[in-house]
Formats: structure tokens, sequence, C-alpha cells
């Protein structure tokens, strides 16, 4: 009887040590309290559109570049192409002039610019006579002046004023959209083929370098000076 009850008790005593002895289970780790969420910044607001003087004068600014690189004989459009990228919309509609096949977006517009080159344009003036600044378009009324040698003559030159009108439709960002001048290059071409003016509101001369002139001055023609 003694020999069972110090039995039981070494076994009570040994699982009580068991118990002691077996590790407590390690509380699972608690995820990190979630950290605030940061604030996104808010998107800067859109710049304002341009000004209607800013419009006038950078459709100015482009118009000129384009007869300084006339008058200069090289014509080298490498400053009206930087403002094609700068003032016209990528998909801009670009007729000049009306009626001629319309150019879509920058390399198209390049390319209407080439045909200046098949023009013997020697000298080219433009005079801005009026605008008008509509909600979303500009109208550019223009005084141009040309002078062209005549067909088939390194002597005989033309002398030739015609108004134009630049129509220019903007989008929200300020880019030109559509670009449409309206002036009739047949009566350019009429007078330095030797037809003289063929009506429409032109008005022109031809002269020979070895007649005088009342109204004469010089004018570069890429190789020198020319009297006109």
């Amino acid at each position: 009887m003694k020999t069972n009850t110090l039995l039981s008790f070494t076994l009570f005593v040994l699982f009580i040590s068991h118990i002691s002895s077996s590790p407590s289970p390690s509380p699972s780790p608690s995820a990190p309290p979630p950290s605030p969420a940061s604030a996104s910044p808010s998107p800067s607001p859109p710049p304002p559109p341009p000004t209607a003087a800013t419009l006038v004068n950078n459709l100015i600014a482009y118009e000129n570049s384009i007869t300084v690189s006339i008058n200069s004989g090289t014509y080298d459009f490498s400053d009206t192409i930087l403002l094609h990228r700068l003032l016209f919309s990528p998909d801009c509609i670009y007729e000049d002039p009306v009626g001629f096949p319309a150019a879509f977006g920058h390399e198209q517009m390049r390319a209407v610019l080439a045909n200046w080159r098949a023009v013997r344009v020697i000298h080219l003036k433009k005079r801005y006579t009026e605008h008008i600044m509509y909600s979303d378009y500009l109208m550019l009324h223009i005084q141009m002046s040309m002078v062209g040698v005549k067909a088939g003559s390194e002597v005989e030159v033309c002398h030739y004023q015609l108004p134009m009108v630049v129509h220019v439709t903007y989008g929200n960002d300020g880019l030109i959209t559509r670009y449409r001048s309206y002036w009739d290059p047949r009566e350019y071409m009429a007078c330095i083929n030797g037809g003289g003016s063929g009506g429409g509101g032109g008005s022109s001369s031809r002269s020979s370098s070895s007649s005088s002139s009342s109204d004469s001055s010089s004018v570069s023609s890429g190789g020198g000076k020319r009297e006109v």
C-alpha cells in the first residue's frame, strides 16, 4: 500500500514538473498599426490661358519668322518650325492659303513651308493692320507687299501687294487647333509669270532693272542688293 502511494506521489510530482518546464506558447506578433495614410498632394491647377494680347503677339511672331526666313534667301524655317511646336496643337489643321490642300500636324505643316522655295520671292513685307479677338478665335488682317523675279529672268522684277486675313482657332490650352490664311496666290503667280494682275483685289507692276523707278528701294535677294 505504501509502495502504491509513493509511486502515485512520484508520478504526480513528475507531472507537475513537466507542466512547469513546458514553454508557454509565445503570443503571435501583432501586426504593426497601420500608418496614417499620407495625404496625396492636390493636383496643381492648370495654368491660366494666354491673354488676348499674348495670342496676338505669338501669331505675329510666327508670321514674322516666315518673313525673315524668306527675306534671308536661305529659306531656313528652323525658327518657324520651333514656333509650330510651341504655338500649334500637335493635330492642328493648317490651311495656307485656304483652297490649297490642308496639312495635318507639325510635320505636314513643315512641308507646306517648303513650297515657298518654288516661289521666286526676294522680298516680303507684312504690315499688321487690325486684329479681332473672339472667345476662341482670332482674325489678323495683314497687308502683304512682295517683290519677286519674273519667271525666266534674273533682272526683271515684279512688285505685288495683296491683303491677307489669318483666322486661327484656339483650344482651352491656348494652342492653335486650326490655322486658315486667306490670300490669293494666283495673283502673285500671274505677276511673276508675266501675266500682270489677274484681278481680285491685288495690284502689281513690273519694272526692269534698267528702267528708272520713282519709288526705288534696295532689297536683299540672297546674293546681294537688288534695285527695284
